[in-house]
């Protein structure tokens, strides 16, 4: 049985990224989409990295590796400057 995500991830971004090169001229707005497409994904597992170790105990979030940038700031914060 075959999966369709393969053939999702190897045909979409190619015909996307062509369709956009023959509407603009230029792969660019096309790569940038991808950018914002990466950022915004990137963001989304910061934010719930930041909700699942709040909920999580502290010992069970740290094994399990779970990664918050909030945990991250809030210990600059604590540093005093030397």
């Amino acid at each position: 049985m075959s999966s369709a995500r393969p053939v999702v991830s190897g045909f979409m971004l190619p015909s996307v990224l062509g369709a956009i090169r023959d509407y603009t001229g230029s792969y660019a707005p096309g790569l940038f989409g991808c950018a914002a497409v990466f950022l915004c994904g990137l963001v989304l597992l910061l934010e719930l990295g930041a909700r699942w170790s709040q909920r999580w105990d502290v010992a069970a979030a740290q094994r399990a590796g779970i990664y918050s940038y909030r945990a991250s700031l809030a210990g600059l914060d604590d540093e005093s400057p030397a």
